[in-house]
């Protein structure tokens, strides 16, 4: 009887222990969707999708929104099949069980690094349980990391994972376009990069795979540009426009009132500038209202002041800086990897800056390019691509051993994060717009003309009653919610008297029933509509939202 090799069966052992891995984050992430009240940005999606007659209006819908439209035409399908928007959280479970398999057979950390990121903040909720673009991004890109360290690679499919991964969002465009130059180099000077030049097999599908990356490059950048939102919407337009409204300013002049337009415009500069620290050690801030995006350093008002300024964001900074340094110190044996880090890095905080995003979910991007860099780098050192003494630096003391130990802690302090945002979204609802709509449902008053306002708020309320609102804020029945310079004008400035005007009016043109849901409680309510307050749903959630039903009698 022959016996099997022990190396097969230290990786049956291993084989078994991912099942179980992946099987936990199954559970995981069904219970965490089936207990997560979708919000209006996962909604506003779904709405796009569902309203969009055909292809080529889904991308004109699109215009204003930021982004590509890979997700919305996966939604788009979905939405031919059913308008239950639970659909959409279907998918999105597939896409993050997707990311979590490939990470866990294919990747070279360890079974402990692998087992906290699978539970760590944005792998088990920020793009888990929360159904958002960024999941399918972060599949994209690990599928190239897996391609790409294979023995053979083949350039057309390593360059279609990029091309994908750049109709996802701007974030996975940035990782691609550094991850495709190391790629082009490799392929153009192999021995330069100290590679066997017959690595990649299929020299026929080299100038293929690049012309497609370079056209999918191209049609991703086009359809961010063509939303204008970082130049029409965003604060820097506003601090240029400003600038250029003055009468003959000197250069100093110029300069001086572009920052202070710009700081006055309401740029937060700690969110951005502390993307790193908020990115890597995402702990919330258990004091705040809102918990969800908060971080327990940067959002903590009771930090330590120096006179009446809070200190909070100045450490904050110090660790992004100090995080950044240490691993471009540990990149920094593989230039590669370096480059990749480093411009990458640089690249999403330009994007913040300049577009005034730095959300949580948006600064997750600098975690996961540093994962991506960490797959790398121990590719590199595995598979014998370990720098020559030439290239090493004497002064630099990391090893691949202290990289591990680094992002392990890292890690540990993500595993923290994600199981306690995740323990509370399964006990605290995230947002009450699903409890408005199931009010409505309940009362049977989803035959009535139902009055929203402020839109972008009440948007959501569409998707679950799948019907159309009349926004105030257009003075029109509509479902999503349409970014234009001119329309975000209008959405800011209506006030209580001509929403009552505008409720007046309709009361005039039907005999149904008027309901006004806000998400604001109205002032001196009952003197100008008669209306009658009905319910009520205070801010009790991770995510700070509060509603209340008025019923025009």
């Amino acid at each position: 009887m022959r016996l099997k090799p022990r190396s097969k069966i230290v990786l049956s052992n291993y084989s078994l222990y991912y099942l179980l891995l992946i099987t936990t984050y199954i559970v995981l992430i069904g219970v965490g969707l089936i207990n997560h009240e979708m919000w209006r940005d996962e909604l506003e999606a779904w709405l796009i999708a569902r309203d969009s007659n055909s292809i080529s209006e889904l991308f004109s819908n699109l215009t204003f929104t930021g982004h590509p439209a890979l997700w919305y035409l996966i939604l788009y399908l979905l939405t031919r099949i059913t308008h239950n928007p639970v659909a959409m959280q279907a998918a999105h479970f597939f896409i993050a069980v997707a990311v979590i398999s490939l990470f866990v057979f294919s990747s070279p950390f360890n079974n402990l690094q692998k087992t906290l990121f699978c539970f760590s903040y944005f792998p088990l909720y920020e793009y888990g349980v929360i159904s958002r673009s960024y999941s399918l991004g972060i599949l994209l890109l690990f599928t190239f990391c897996i391609l790409y360290c294979r023995k053979n690679q083949n350039c057309l499919y390593l360059s279609l994972a990029l091309t994908l991964a750049c109709q996802v969002s701007i974030y996975s465009l940035i990782i691609s376009f550094f991850l495709a130059l190391i790629l082009l180099f490799e392929t153009l000077y192999p021995q330069k990069a100290g590679l066997d030049s017959q690595r990649i097999t299929i020299k026929s599908n080299v100038i293929a795979g690049f012309i497609v990356y370079l056209l999918g490059l191209l049609t991703g950048i086009m359809q961010i540009i063509s939303a204008r939102t970082a130049l029409t919407q965003g604060e820097l337009g506003v601090a240029i426009n400003n600038t250029l409204q003055q009468e003959n300013p000197n250069t100093l002049g110029i300069f001086h009132n572009f920052f202070k337009s710009y700081i006055a415009s309401g740029l937060e500069f700690e969110k951005v500038i502390n993307g790193i620290w908020r990115s890597y050690i995402p702990v919330p801030n258990a004091m705040s209202k809102s918990i969800w995006g908060t971080n327990f350093l940067t959002d903590n008002q009771q930090f330590y002041r120096i006179g009446s300024i809070n200190s909070a964001p100045l450490v904050a900074l110090f660790f992004s800086l100090a995080l950044f340094i240490l691993f471009t110190i540990i990149f920094s044996k593989q230039l590669r990897v370096l480059f990749i880090y480093v411009g990458g890095t640089l690249a999403i905080y330009a994007f913040g800056f300049i577009a005034k995003v730095p959300a949580l979910r948006h600064n997750g991007h600098l975690f996961m390019l540093l994962i991506i860099c960490c797959w790398l780098s121990c590719y590199y050192w595995q598979f014998n691509f370990q720098p020559t003494q030439q290239v090493q630096s004497q002064i630099v003391k990391f090893t691949p051993a202290k990289q591990k130990i680094i992002l392990t802690i890292i890690l540990f302090i993500q595993f923290y994060a994600g199981l306690k945002i995740y323990s509370l979204d399964i006990v605290k609802p995230f947002s009450n717009l699903k409890s408005v709509a199931s009010f409505i449902k309940q009362n049977q008053l989803e035959g009535s003309i139902i009055v929203g306002t402020e839109d972008s708020l009440i948007s959501p309320l569409s998707a679950w009653l799948d019907k159309e609102i009349y926004y105030p804020e257009i003075n029109d029945f509509g479902t999503y919610t349409v970014w234009t310079p001119q329309s975000k004008r209008r959405n800011s400035n209506i006030d209580q008297p001509e929403i009552m005007s505008q409720i007046q009016q309709i009361r005039q043109e039907t005999t149904q029933n008027i309901i006004l849901v806000t998400s604001n409680r109205l002032l001196s309510a009952t003197d100008a509509a008669d209306l009658r307050l009905i319910a009520s749903f205070e801010a009790q959630s991770l995510n700070y939202e509060e509603y209340f039903i008025y019923l025009v009698n």
